[in-house]
């Protein structure tokens, strides 16, 4: 919405502003312009009836919340509010919570979660991000990833660790990405997707081993497929890849170019 970090730019760093788009009437409308909106991307419940996101009341508060609501703003709701209490560790005052994703039966949220253990200008994480769950009342929050095994540091623009959670149709499992080092794509570190029970247990790579491609921000279809974006300097590749559950038949569509990808209900 406007450039809040004086860098000259409008980036990722910027103040963001939800809209809702109706693609039937093609009308559109802001929903509260006092929060800085949507870090990680924002998820739909299967019917419609709520939006989940990550904001913060200042464009660099250090520390944001996921929140609820309905898609015309009403039944707002702070679903992570308190959870560093329960997530730590001890001596935590603040949280950077983002990347999203609500399971398909609405009753449980998985997210990225990075503690923050000192007053901070800096709305962004600086330590390794971890992906939790927790309930839609905020009870029951447990981590289910370590964030991997590359160092706590700054791995070209975004800190090592785990993102992009969202669950299987069943609520069963997790997929989401893991930094690596295996490559660099622009400021893009390598990233693999990675599979997990909700527990945490049954933790796999579903793609290449060493792959120096970015790969990211997956999807799970009712179908059991999973697309998610690919970021590869090698052939200058930057779009989508469709892999089954089990990463066994992965296809790129070189003619859909972007970043972020949502399967469509129905």
């Amino acid at each position: 919405m406007e450039d809040t970090n004086g860098n000259g730019i409008l980036d990722v760093w910027d103040r963001k502003q939800l809209f809702i788009l109706d693609l039937e009437d093609g009308n559109e409308w802001p929903l509260y312009p006092e929060f800085n909106a949507g870090w990680g991307g924002i998820d739909w419940s299967l019917d419609g009836e709520w939006i989940y996101l990550s904001m913060s009341r200042m464009a660099w508060s250090g520390g944001t919340d996921i929140y609820r609501m309905h898609p015309d703003g009403s039944g707002i709701e702070n679903l992570t509010v308190g959870i560093e209490k329960r997530l730590g560790p001890a001596g935590t005052v603040r949280k950077f919570v983002s990347d999203v994703g609500v399971s398909h039966d609405g009753e449980w949220i998985a997210f990225l979660y990075s503690p923050r253990q000192g007053e901070t200008t800096v709305g962004v994480t600086t330590t390794k991000s971890r992906i939790a769950v927790c309930r839609i009342d905020g009870t029951e929050a447990q981590f289910i990833t370590d964030g991997g095994t590359l160092p706590s540091k700054k791995r070209g623009a975004w800190h090592a660790g785990d993102f992009d959670p969202e669950f299987s149709p069943d609520g069963q499992e997790i997929v989401f990405s893991r930094m690596t080092d295996s490559g660099m794509n622009g400021e893009l570190s390598s990233f693999d997707i990675m599979q997990c029970r909700t527990d945490g247990t049954n933790l796999r790579r579903l793609t290449s081993d060493r792959d120096p491609a970015g790969k990211g921000i997956p999807d799970w279809a009712e179908d059991g497929r999973i697309i998610y974006m690919v970021i590869d300097a090698r052939d200058s590749y930057v779009g989508p890849e469709v892999m089954s559950a089990d990463g066994s038949t992965v296809r790129r569509y070189p003619e859909a170019r972007g970043t972020h990808f949502r399967w469509v209900p129905g």
